[in-house]
């Protein structure tokens, strides 16, 4: 009898996860030591060639509530989308951890130091909003649209207070980056954008539409 293989449900989310957690808690737990600063995206770093830092800023948190507001955030964002997105979803891992970093420093005012997943945790929130919008019907569709609505007034308002709605600490000398949250939000819309870009193009193709055919 053949035994069947079971196959695990987000094993990248939960990794993204625990690599935000050990980060978070070598931060924290040196936070004296010069090793502290290794972790933390910082301008002066990146100056220096020390281009790790893109990848390991975002997993640094400043506090244990900051750490757990993302990470919450990203096992319920990461648990739905790495199943429905399928192979979209480690591209917008990947740059959802990256670009909303190199954005905060090349965006005015520009900061001198960076840590934190929020540019990823909007980069998926918005990657599933508009991928189940292209497929649902009736009060589903509704719903997630109402959705859509709150998400891009709650941004709309953080860019231009600078703060969040729902304020939490991130620690102490460290203050909101609006930019990381919108350009994660481009990733994601970006993303969509393109899978339905390429879907039309094939369906064009498929039923011979004129507008897409090459010349002969």
């Amino acid at each position: 009898m053949e035994r069947r293989r079971t196959k695990f449900g987000c094993p990248w989310t939960l990794a993204t996860v625990a690599l935000a957690v050990i980060a978070t808690s070598l931060f924290l737990s040196t936070c004296e030591s010069h090793m502290a600063g290794l972790f933390i995206a910082t301008r002066e770093g990146l100056v220096a060639g020390e281009f790790w830092r893109l990848a390991t800023g975002p997993f640094v948190h400043g506090t244990v509530e900051h750490l757990f507001r993302d990470t919450v955030a990203l096992l319920v964002l990461g648990f739905f989308a790495e199943r429905r997105l399928g192979s979209l979803f480690l591209p917008i891992v990947g740059a959802g951890i990256v670009l909303p970093t190199v954005a905060v420093f090349i965006v005015p005012p520009g900061l001198d130091s960076y840590f934190g997943l929020s540019g990823l945790v909007h980069a998926l929130l918005v990657a599933v909003i508009l991928f189940e919008l292209r497929q649902a019907r009736g009060r589903w569709r509704l719903g997630l649209a109402a959705i859509g609505v709150i998400y891009v007034a709650n941004l709309t308002f953080e860019m231009a207070m600078g703060k969040l709605l729902f304020p939490h600490a991130f620690g102490a000398g460290f203050h909101l980056a609006p930019v990381a949250p919108l350009a994660g939000a481009l990733i994601g819309t970006a993303v969509i954008a393109r899978v339905g870009f390429r879907q039309r193009a094939s369906h064009s193709m498929m039923t011979g539409d004129p507008s897409t055919s090459k010349p002969a």
